[in-house]
């Protein structure tokens, strides 16, 4: 039933363009004046315009809400350990390059079979600001990557409490390929 209304909510227009041309096969479009059928012309273009400017504020919104959200991405991801660690720690920086500020960020790393290996919460990021701490730069010490791929997945909420998340490939070498970004 909610379906149901929610189309009948986002597809009026149509409904109504359709009773419109309905009522007309039944009366038949000669039995019309001049002034009917030119009444029934406008009637038509006011609810096209009416259709088309519902579209226009869908898509503005929409706009609009992909300029203001946050961007979380991962700036740097450098290996800092010394010669013959066994332990590889890497240093992370986060960036926020969207207009949005980014709350609540988690930082979740699992392997290929889909196990969390590590999970961390960390600071907020003010809009297109990177992550930082006392020393400058907010540094995240990641243990024990061998060789294999990891996902690094960062979710974030925005102010609206809305939840968007980023996905970042790690190979254990250093190199790091974006995967997707998007909204939970």
């Amino acid at each position: 039933m909610k379906t149901v209304f929610s189309f009948l909510r986002k597809y009026w227009f149509l409904l109504v363009l359709l009773a419109i041309v309905f009522s007309i096969m039944l009366v038949g479009w000669s039995s019309l004046t001049v002034s009917d059928r030119v009444l029934l012309l406008t009637l038509a273009a006011i609810f096209w315009y009416t259709w088309e400017t519902y579209l226009l504020r869908v898509e503005t919104a929409w706009a609009t809400t992909l300029a203001n959200r946050p961007f979380v991405s991962i700036q740097e991801l450098l290996d800092v350990s010394q010669p013959g660690e066994m332990i590889k720690p890497y240093r992370i920086v986060f960036e926020n390059m969207g207009k949005g500020c980014a709350l609540d960020l988690v930082l979740v790393i699992s392997n290929a079979d889909g196990v969390v290996q590590w999970s961390k919460k960390v600071p907020s990021i003010g809009s297109e600001k990177t992550a930082e701490f006392t020393d400058g730069m907010f540094e995240t010490y990641l243990h024990g990557f061998q060789e294999g791929k990891f996902t690094l997945k960062i979710v974030y909420d925005d102010l609206a409490g809305k939840r968007y998340y980023s996905s970042f490939e790690f190979d254990g070498k250093a190199s790091l390929k974006f995967l997707e970004s998007g909204a939970n």
